[in-house]
């Protein structure tokens, strides 16, 4: 039986003869059946607001209504159970980014075709995992139960049994198949375990055993005490906090993560775990390569007519390989501990920005108009966006870590072990000599304005001086001498420029929260502008002031009408 991509769109072939029980191709493409059974189930038993004349043709009496998979902007119900749900689609959404997933389709497509391959793969992607979500959301807890424990069951059941059968397997990097599969394995676990939760509340909930405490209402727990804390006294006595709240992180009782972070951020995780994975297993692969290379060299050294400049040539290269070899895993931990981190980060910008928003502060944005077509699109696009940036920005730190760790390893390191440790140490010391004198020059300039050619303060209270000229004559020739050195400094700090333009930008490439243009072009900034898309959408549809204000009108309204009754 022919080796496909695991269970939930595993990215590896296996090149070890895997003999499943189960066709995972055949799987996924049989799986559309049974997902369009439980969605047709629950559409029926949903019913339309507005009636259609299709209604009064075929006697629907408002059936077939379309069903919400989940709510990204307002909802804060089962946040992780769909963030798992998510987790369960971490193996396809590895298998999309690295381009595989479209061999599950046995035609070949032209070039510029490519982009209604990936659509039609995307789609079945959806179609396939929608049971997971609109068994969570819908109104019909038992139905939706008892279909979304028999048909995440058949996924694990299913999955496992591959993953037993070829745990041995590995693709072509030497990736084991349980390696990659696990995660996708946990969430399904999960799922099951999630909606036996829900079959045996439900039933509960039936028999009067236990008390329905889920309500729609427009307003959380949580927002409610934010309005209540608005309109309250603010307190005298500031609470104390830990160190860890001052200098890491600092915990709002009164803020709630929507689905649309939680879901990106536990992807994110996942698939950061699966391209390191693969990242570990390339840089094998490529060492199991060269060794073969390294031993033939050696060989040849061994004869006896080979010069001393050919020895040194092997020997530099099997010194390049080892330090490359060691720079490579060296720089796989800190691109690793830094997109981690970026994923906390965002997640705390997110809050942060939410939060001045929320005061009416926009300071911060953008003062270029958008439509509100683009911000809402912006809402959609990010979840899927920003688990792409962090990707790409993993093996763009990678690589940028990589060539630092060459440079200071060949740069710094290589001369001072060897003979010419004197004439590297001199070097560096001139290097660092001139770039003192460089900055030494700039902070003179800096501290002679402000002794020399600015007037006192006007209070004695005030920071800083007012920007108010003294000694015009002496600033007017001190700016004339000055003017022939700056020529020769600005060359140097131009290039210090186009330098740190470069490193800032492959830093915060994975961070869509910041844009890497200058303040002006934000909008050619396309990630950055969907960021703030995102952002202004769940503005005006989160405000937790105008939820609590909505939502007393609509009990006024209710009350109202009762009252009337």
């Amino acid at each position: 039986m022919e080796d496909n991509l695991s269970g939930s769109g595993d990215v590896s072939n296996t090149t070890g003869g895997c003999n499943s029980l189960v066709d995972m191709r055949l799987f996924v493409h049989y799986s559309l059946i049974p997902s369009v059974f439980i969605i047709t189930i629950l559409s029926f038993l949903h019913r339309r607001v507005n009636r259609t004349k299709l209604d009064e043709k075929l006697d629907l009496n408002g059936r077939f209504c379309i069903i919400v998979p989940m709510d990204m902007m307002g909802q804060h119900r089962n946040r992780w159970s769909y963030a798992i749900a998510f987790g369960a689609t971490t193996n396809i959404v590895i298998a999309l980014f690295h381009n595989d997933y479209s061999t599950y389709f046995n035609f070949a497509a032209p070039s510029w075709a490519k982009v209604f391959v990936y659509l039609l793969c995307a789609l079945e992607v959806g179609v396939d995992f929608y049971p997971f979500f609109c068994c969570l959301t819908t109104e019909y807890k038992l139905v939706g139960s008892v279909l979304g424990f028999c048909y995440s069951l058949i996924w694990f059941v299913v999955q496992m049994i591959y993953t037993v059968n070829c745990q041995r397997g590995m693709d072509l990097m030497g990736v084991h198949n349980i390696h990659i599969q696990w995660p996708s394995l946990v969430c399904c676990f999960f799922l099951v375990l999630r909606f036996l939760f829900m079959f045996i509340k439900t039933i509960l909930i039936y028999l009067g055993l236990q008390d329905d405490e889920t309500c729609d209402t427009l307003v959380d727990a949580t927002q409610l005490h934010y309005v209540k804390r608005l309109l309250s006294k603010p307190s005298v006595i500031a609470p104390t906090k830990s160190w860890f709240q001052r200098k890491i992180y600092d915990w709002d009782p009164y803020f709630k993560f929507p689905v649309r972070l939680h879901v990106t951020g536990v992807l994110s995780f996942i698939c950061l775990y699966c391209t390191i994975l693969l990242d570990f297993s390339l840089a094998k692969l490529v060492r199991n390569l060269l060794l073969p290379m390294e031993e033939s060299l050696e060989n040849v050294m061994k004869e006896s007519n080979t010069t001393e400049e050919f020895n040194n040539t092997v020997n530099q290269i099997k010194m390049f390989v080892f330090i490359g070899s060691e720079a490579w895993f060296i720089s796989t931990f800190f691109a690793a501990v830094t997109t981690l981190s970026y994923i906390l980060h965002i997640m705390a910008c997110y809050r942060k920005h939410m939060k001045r928003l929320w005061r009416g502060e926009t300071s911060f944005l953008p003062q270029t108009q958008s439509m509100s077509s683009t911000s809402l699109a912006g809402g959609v696009r990010y979840p899927g966006w920003q688990v792409a940036y962090l990707l790409w920005g993993y093996i763009i730190l990678h690589f940028t870590y990589f060539l630092l760790a060459m440079i200071i390893a060949y740069g710094i390191v290589l001369p001072i072990m060897s003979s010419n440790s004197i004439l590297a140490l001199k070097t560096m010391g001139l290097l660092l000599l001139g770039t003192f004198f460089m900055i030494s020059v700039l902070l003179t300039q800096v501290f002679i304005c402000g002794i020399f050619f600015l007037q006192d303060k006007m209070n004695p209270s005030d920071t800083d001086k007012p920007l108010a000229l003294n000694n015009r004559r002496a600033y007017q020739n001190f700016s004339y001498f000055f003017f022939f050195y700056n020529v020769v400094l600005g060359l140097s700090t131009c290039l210090f420029r186009l330098v740190a333009s470069f490193i800032i930008g492959v830093w915060l490439i994975a961070r869509i929260d910041r844009t890497i243009l200058p303040r002006g072009y934000e909008v050619v900034d396309i990630g950055f502008s969907t960021w703030v898309g995102m952002l202004k959408s769940d503005l005006y549809h989160s405000h937790p002031v105008l939820l609590v204000f909505c939502h007393h009108l609509l009990i006024g309204q209710t009350c109202k009408m009762h009252y009337s009754g």
